[in-house]
Parts: structure tokens; sequence; C-alpha cells
């Protein structure tokens, strides 16, 4: 009797522990649905109003996916874009001011003159989008993948550009004045217009990888590049005057009728940089690296030089290659 009740016991308590269980697993999904479910996804009103109306100010279109449509001269001014797809889609002239596009699919994207002002877009995928003539002022870029991105005569000026990659991107003709670019990669990007300056007036390129990009006649004029690399660019003729380049690396640069007056090359590695016919009035070089510099018709008067010593020239501003490289032979390696 003892043994048959004990084994209705452990039947009873077995059945019990499978109720449990599965009342586990019930509430378990339960729970991994909501937490998985994103607390504020698209509305569904506001995706009916956008499509049918293209007027969306302040809609939350979160989480959701409108790839490959198009959405040209959209107002979505304000709204909420957070991680949605809009990979392929079309808003050329649209107003997306102020809008938060963190973390949203953009490649491949046509953004032909929109107006992207104070708009979040950290960490946006932007490869090969095209973004030429939009308005991107003051716009949080940073950590954004922007790989082969076109922005051919964008307003970047004070945005925020911080650790985004803009390998192979096309930045000609681009406004860029008082941007930030911290640890940016820009290989193989191309600043130059050849209709008007480039304006990159007091950026911040600190520590940026500028490596073959190029950056004629840029306008770089108080610009901050604290140990930038800008291995192989091509500075010729660009505006350098009290840019601030310690200990940037230069090799191999062409930095001809570049504009460095007063400039701070401190510690900067000008190795095999070409700098003929450039202009470093009162620029400094202490510690610089300057073997094998091509200096044909440099002008260094009054510049600090590697050893600290400060260059005269008393034939006039403009020195022979022999001059300089007789002057230079005779100063110590700091």
């Amino acid at each position: 009797m003892q043994t048959y009740q004990n084994c209705k016991d452990k039947k009873t308590q077995t059945i019990k522990m499978k109720s449990d269980f599965l009342k586990f697993i019930s509430l378990l999904f339960i729970l991994l649905f909501v937490w998985g479910y994103p607390a504020n996804a698209s509305n569904p009103d506001h995706r009916k109003q956008l499509s049918e109306t293209r007027n969306c100010p302040e809609c939350d279109l979160s989480y959701d996916s409108f790839s490959k449509l198009y959405l040209n001269k959209s107002n979505l001014s304000k709204a909420k874009l957070i991680k949605t797809d809009l990979t392929n889609v079309y808003l050329d002239n649209a107003n997306l001011n102020k809008a938060d596009l963190s973390f949203a699919k953009l490649s491949s994207a046509t953004l032909i003159d929109t107006n992207l002002e104070e708009a979040n877009l950290t960490g946006a995928e932007l490869n090969a989008a095209k973004l030429d003539g939009a308005n991107l002022k003051k716009a949080d870029l940073s950590g954004a993948s922007m790989i082969k991105a076109s922005f051919y005569d964008t307003d970047l000026s004070e945005a925020k550009l911080n650790r985004a990659n803009l390998t192979n991107a096309n930045m000609n003709g681009v406004y860029m004045s008082k941007a930030n670019l911290v640890e940016a990669n820009l290989t193989n990007v191309s600043l130059y217009s050849g209709r008007h300056t480039t304006s990159l007036t007091s950026s911040n390129f600190n520590g940026a990888i500028l490596v073959n990009a190029n950056l004629s006649d840029a306008d770089l004029q108080w610009a901050t590049l604290v140990g930038a690399d800008l291995t192989n660019s091509i500075l010729s003729s660009a505006k350098l005057n009290h840019a601030d380049l310690d200990k940037a690396n230069l090799k191999n640069a062409n930095l001809h009728k570049a504009d460095l007056r007063e400039s701070n090359l401190s510690y900067a590695s000008l190795v095999s940089a070409d700098l003929s016919s450039a202009d470093l009035r009162k620029a400094n070089l202490k510690g610089a690296d300057l073997n094998g510099v091509n200096l044909t018709n440099t002008n260094l008067q009054g510049a600090i030089l590697p050893d600290g010593s400060i260059y005269e020239d008393s034939n006039g501003s403009k020195s022979s290659i022999d001059t300089i490289i007789n002057f230079l032979k005779k100063i110590p390696k700091p």
C-alpha cells in the first residue's frame, strides 16, 4: 500500500513539474517577444500617412522598411527613422531637418538636394549614397559608414563626422568649415574642386586618415590635423596657413605651392614630401623629419627649423634649393 502511494505521489509530482515547465516556457516566449519587439516601432497610421501624402513631420517610422520607394519631396522633418531600412530609396529634395536617422540603412539611397540640417545619422549606413547638394549642416554622422558616397557641393559645415568611414567618397566642392572629423577615415577621398575652393577652414581632423586624399586647392586655414595620416596625399596649392599639423604624417605628400605660413609642423614627418615653391614663412618645423624633402624655391623665411633655430636668408625671402639644403646639413638632428 505504501509503495502504491509513493508511486502515485511521484506521478503527481512529475505531472506538476511538467505543468510548471510548460508555464515557464510560455512565459519565456512572451517575455522574449515583448523584449525583442521595439518599444517605439513604426506607427501604421504614420506609414499610411507618408505613403498617401508624403507629408509626415514628427512621424514615428522607426524599424520599418521603405526600400526602393520614391519619396522625393517628402516632408519628414523631426521624424523618427531609427534603424529604418531606406536602402535604394529616393528622397531627392526631401525635408529631413532634425530627423532621427540613427543606425538607419541608407546605402545606395538618393538624397540629392535634401535638407538634413541637424539630422541625427549616427551609425547610419550611407555606402554609395548620393548626397550631392544636400544640406547636412550641424548633422551628426559620427560612426557612420559612407564608403563611396557622393557629397558633391554638399554643405557639411559644423557637422560631426568623428570616426566616420568615408573611404573612396567623392567630396569635390564640399563645404566643411568647422566640421569635426576626429579619427575619421578619408582614404582615397577626393576634395578637389575645379570651380571653387573646397572650404575646410577650422575643421578638426585630429587622428584622421587621409591617405591618398586629393586636397588640391583646399582651404584648410586654421584646421587641426594633429597626428593625421596624410601619406601620399595631394595638397598642391592648398591653404594651410595657421593649420596645426603637429606629429602629422606627410610622407610623400604633394605640397607644391601650398600656403603653410605660420603653420605648426612640429615633429611632423615630411619624408620625401614635395614642398617646392611652398610658403613656410614663420612655420614651426621643430623636430620635423625633412629627410628627402623637395625644397626647391621654398620660402622658409623666419621658419623654426628642426633644431629650434630660426631660418633667415640674407639674399631674400625665396631661397635656392642648394642654399636651404646646405643650411639644413649644418643643423644636428634633434
